[in-house]
C-alpha cells in the first residue's frame, strides 16, 4: 500500500501546496466542509492551476489531512476539512435507533432528524 503513495514519498512538496494546506487548516476551524469551487479559488490565489489543484486535493486526501471523494457523485464538489467530523457523522447514522430498527436502511429524511442529524 505504501507504493501507491509514491507521489507523497518521492516528490518535493511545493511551498504553494503547504500554503494551501495551512489555509485549509484555518478554514477547518470555522467549518468542516468546503465547496470545490472555493478550494479551486484558494489554489488559484497561490498560482496553482485547476489541473494542479486536483493533484493537491488528492495529495491532501491521501495524507488524511482532508477527505475528498472526487469520483463520487454528490461528494465530488465537497471537501471535508475535518475528517473526524465525517467519522462522527457516520456513527450518528449507524447508532440511530430508528435506522437500526430498519436494519440499517435509511432515507434522506432520516439524516435530517434528531440523533441521525449529520450536520450538527
Amino acid at each position: 500500500q505504501v507504493s501507491s503513495l509514491s507521489h507523497i514519498i518521492e516528490d518535493t512538496i511545493p511551498k504553494s501546496w503547504i500554503d494551501v494546506r495551512e489555509r485549509l487548516g484555518d478554514l477547518a476551524k470555522k467549518s468542516p466542509l468546503l465547496r470545490l469551487d472555493r478550494f479551486l479559488e484558494i489554489c488559484q490565489e497561490y498560482r496553482i492551476n485547476k489541473r494542479q489543484a486536483y493533484t493537491v486535493g488528492e495529495y491532501l486526501h491521501d495524507l488524511g489531512i482532508m477527505l475528498w471523494f472526487n469520483k463520487i457523485l454528490g461528494l465530488k464538489d465537497k471537501l471535508i476539512l475535518r475528517p473526524e467530523w465525517a467519522t462522527r457523522a457516520v456513527y450518528k447514522i449507524i447508532n440511530d435507533d430508528r435506522i437500526n430498527q430498519n436494519q440499517g436502511h435509511f432515507h434522506h429524511e432520516d439524516l435530517q432528524r434528531g440523533s441521525a442529524r449529520i450536520y450538527a
